[in-house]
């Protein structure tokens, strides 16, 4: 994923924090599918990114009003843990379904019942229901609301680790199907800022929304074609080498050559002085 930003063009993201971009400087990304994965890159001297893989998905969730303090405790409740769960258990497609379960259990009213039972008919694929009728179905609004606060949250902290100022970017297949969540409405961008005396920190970071999808498999090529260069380099770099050894040794011996005969010339000359 990360090395598949290295290959992006203008028209494949949109921009929703228009900070300037630092070249060289690290970049991150974060991005909510099935699970919630984060990487971030590096740049060498030479200008060269090397990715970074990390398990930021993992950290710990924290609830952030009365509703969420609800929603924690449920699942807590329901996975049978006492103390804490990872913050990807909310910011995913089935976080995003957690949600919609919760709230429906507790506003039983706002359900309605043919959304609901394409919702139970999906299983995989609950938080795609949601996402698909969070416009016009007022639990879907509320669920997709918290879900996208909840992703504004955890990706100003993993800014606030990085400080990307190449660039940051929403990637993963959520956010492309829900613009509207993180363009129209201010719900990720006032989430994301909201980090009190360091928000500045973070609203000096170019934010970017990956459009395409396909990022891990462009990362992918990409990688194997650095490894490929890399290793085609090292070949010409040993050729290289050895040709120098060649020049090398060639130059000693020519060296060798010239100091025998020069030295063979003195004592013939010496011999025929002699007689």
């Amino acid at each position: 994923m990360g090395y598949g930003l290295l290959t992006l063009k203008p028209h494949e993201y949109i921009v929703l924090n228009e900070a300037k971009k630092e070249e060289g400087m690290p970049i991150a990304t974060i991005g909510a599918g099935t699970g919630l994965g984060e990487c971030y890159l590096t740049a060498d001297k030479e200008g060269q990114y090397s990715c970074f893989a990390c398990e930021g998905g993992h950290t710990d969730f924290a609830p952030a009003d009365a509703i969420e303090i609800e929603l924690y405790n449920s699942i807590k409740e329901e996975l049978g843990c006492d103390r804490r769960f990872s913050v990807e258990r909310i910011v995913s497609g089935p976080g995003l379904a957690t949600i919609y379960k919760f709230l429906a259990n507790k506003f039983p009213e706002k359900v309605d019942s043919k959304v609901h039972d394409a919702f139970l008919a999906a299983k995989s694929l609950q938080g795609k229901i949601v996402g698909d009728n969070a416009k016009t179905n007022a639990l879907c609004n509320q669920a997709m609301e918290i879900f996208v606060d909840a992703y504004g949250r955890e990706a100003g902290s993993a800014m606030l680790k990085y400080l990307p100022r190449g660039g940051f970017y929403i990637t993963g297949g959520l956010a492309p199907k829900n613009l509207d969540y993180f363009t129209k409405k201010d719900i990720f961008l006032k989430a994301c800022f909201n980090k009190g005396r360091v928000s500045p920190a973070i609203q000096a970071i170019p934010i970017y929304l990956v459009l395409t999808e396909d990022l891990g498999e462009r990362g992918a090529h990409y990688y194997a074609y650095q490894l490929l260069e890399s290793y085609n380099n090292s070949l010409l770099g040993n050729a290289i080498a050895r040709e120098r050894v060649h020049e090398k040794f060639a130059t000693v011996n020519h060296i060798a050559l010239y100091s025998f005969i020069a030295t063979m010339s003195v004592v013939t000359g010496f011999i025929l002085g002699r007689k």
